[in-house]
């Protein structure tokens, strides 16, 4: 700051150094977008009322106070001044306070003869010009033992949530509303699949989506599916899984940072009305039932992420990292159709073994339930009995039991010998179908025996079918390769249709790929692809 008087805001900004300007639009950010001409209009943008409400939203309870006692003292108003009519505030206090309201242009002038900005007296006088009370100090509680080891429990679960909300909108995409959310109806079905309370499900959508892990899909703006970002997250370690998450969270809002510097200066347990007082105090321009409401959610949102547990910061909120342990690849099999798993599984294994069981049990290890209708659950994805018994042979510490491989073998024999399948029967009695491709068969043989050259028919293929197992492998080729695929598709009408399609992603047995014989992007139930053949 300088000796010399200064006249207006805009000869303050004109003296300040490069430092306190860049201070300055750290804190308003809204004053250089976009970029003034000149620090002339800077000083008007940061006059104007939007930007000043803005600024003082952020002020404490104490500098809207030191802001007050300023308007009603004559002009230039000193720190001694201030002090005076806030007594007993302490001198330091104060100077510090005007100091960081000078530096975000609130006021204007020198260190002992200091100006509010018109707009911000006109704007702030809703705040008390009373004394100003003592800070805050909320009941300290001993600390909780085992809090971190809890802490590190809730980032597991959290890693897990996301990644299998990611693996349910592949395989079922939530249709988008027309302002763009997601209906109840698909909420609760992505927190059956979590494993969750809707209104949790609701907290993991909101995180996955500013993480950019979901999103509209770009090809059918309709629907919502994982993005890329997502399958480069799945394959990144534990703690980047966990970090990406919550620095996602963090740049939401100031009032999340806020939480976390506040819980950090307290050793023991902060009761939640103790942190709505804090906010109170640190924003008080903003207090509402809304903000109130929003408090709370972010407080559930640090517990599912393992920053606090109870009404305590755990150490990874202290310190932004987590000692996660290491993820593991097997299982134990056991005879009573049960699987445990001793440690956190990596993302791909445990999305197949939810595929393939129920979850029973969740803690230090996971205990999952084989069904017969977990095995079917798994046999309509397009997964074979070699497929299901070649993953758990190569993942599990024990010897198969005899049990599950005979319920495997069993099921995937009553599948095999559907054909069609149950779900693509026509209804009884199914003559129209039947008539429809013996009609094209009848049809064909009869043009050529005239020695006319027939139209390609349209519902039916020239695709061999193959076994399930043989598709899945050449689509998955296919998509690694970006080549271009001919598939027969057995239609809901019970007609056996062919595709010219270039594959896009392969995922809980579904296709989605782009079909050239209407230019667009669908999805492909991959139980009902008969065969796929290179175009």
């Amino acid at each position: 700051m300088t000796t010399q008087r200064t006249r207006s805001l805009a000869d303050d900004l004109r003296r300040r150094s490069a430092e306190d300007l860049c201070a300055l639009v750290r804190v308003r950010p809204d004053l250089i977008d976009p970029i003034p001409q000149s620090l002339g209009h800077l000083s008007v943008r940061a006059t104007a009322i939007p930007s000043v409400t803005r600024a003082l939203d952020q002020v404490d309870k104490f500098g809207l106070q030191v802001l007050a006692a300023m308007g009603t003292l004559p002009e230039p108003v000193s720190p001694i001044a201030v002090a005076s009519a806030l007594d007993p505030a302490p001198l330091s206090r104060v100077a510090e306070t005007m100091h960081a309201l000078w530096l975000q242009a609130l006021v204007w002038g020198d260190t002992d003869a200091m100006h509010v900005v018109r707009t911000v007296r006109e704007t702030n006088t809703t705040c008390l010009t009373t004394v100003a009370h003592p800070a805050f100090s909320p009941r300290v509680l001993p600390a909780p033992t085992h809090r971190d080891s809890s802490a590190i429990a809730h980032a597991l679960d959290a890693l897990t949530a996301v990644a299998l909300l990611g693996f349910t909108w592949e395989s079922q995409p939530p249709a988008a509303l027309r302002g763009g959310g997601i209906s109840t109806r698909d909420i609760t079905v992505t927190a059956k699949a979590i494993g969750c309370e809707p209104d949790d499900a609701e907290l993991w959508i909101d995180l996955a989506t500013r993480a950019l892990l979901v999103g509209r899909d770009r090809h059918n703006p309709e629907s919502w599916l994982p993005t890329v970002k997502f399958d480069e997250w799945l394959h990144a370690s534990g703690l980047t899984r966990w970090q990406e998450l919550v620095e996602a969270w963090l740049a939401t809002d100031d009032l999340h940072e806020f939480l976390i510097d506040v819980l950090s200066t307290y050793e023991g347990s902060v009761p939640t009305e103790d942190v709505l007082t804090l906010v109170d105090e640190r924003f008080p321009r903003t207090a509402s039932p809304a903000r109130t409401v929003q408090v709370r959610n972010a407080l559930r949102v640090m517990d599912l992420l393992g920053l606090v547990v109870g009404d305590s910061l755990a150490m990874p909120g202290r310190a932004l990292t987590v000692d996660l342990p290491e993820p593991i690849e097997k299982i134990l099999l056991q005879a009573d159709l049960t699987a445990v798993a001793p440690g956190p599984l990596t993302p791909e294994i445990n999305r197949i073994m939810r595929l393939l069981s129920d979850v029973e049990s969740t803690g230090s290890a996971t205990v999952f339930r084989f069904k017969p209708s977990t095995i079917s659950r798994a046999l309509a994805t397009g997964m074979t009995a070699e497929d299901i018994l070649g993953f758990l042979a190569s993942h599990s510490l024990t010897p198969m039991p005899q049990p599950l491989a005979y319920i495997i073998n069993d099921l995937a024999r009553q599948v095999t010998h559907v054909d069609p399948p149950e779900s693509l029967r026509a209804p009884t009695p199914a003559v129209p179908s039947i008539i429809s491709v013996d009609a094209a068969v009848v049809v064909r043989v009869v043009m050529e025996s005239d020695g006319e050259a027939p139209p390609a028919p349209l519902n039916a293929s020239s695709v061999k079918t193959m076994p399930a197992g043989r598709v899945v492998a050449i689509i998955r080729d296919a998509v690694l390769a970006n080549a271009r695929l001919r598939i027969g598709y057995a239609e809901s009408t019970g007609v056996t249709s062919e595709h010219s399609i270039e594959p896009i992603r392969l995922a809980s047995g579904r296709l989605t790929a782009y079909d050239h014989s209407d230019d667009s992007v669908r999805t492909f139930a991959v139980s009902r692809i008969t065969g796929a053949v290179p175009a």
